[in-house]
């Protein structure tokens, strides 16, 4: 009887380790997604664009 309990006991105690590595390996998983984006579009963001893909700062033409 006792031997039962036991076994109960860690199986119970397995899958509550393993819903938590799981739930952190996911919630880690998201982190690094969203992580990753936001590092990608700062990342092409701050890239230094040449001189001739800008427009030019000329002030628009005045109507009277």
């Amino acid at each position: 009887m006792l031997s039962i309990i036991y076994e109960y006991a860690v199986c119970l105690l397995v899958a509550l380790c393993s819903g938590t590595l799981l739930f952190t390996l996911s919630a880690m998983g998201v982190m690094l997604w969203t992580a990753g984006g936001i590092t990608w579009r700062w990342s092409r963001e701050l890239v230094p664009l040449p001189r001739g893909w800008r427009g030019r700062w000329t002030p628009e033409p005045r109507l009277p």
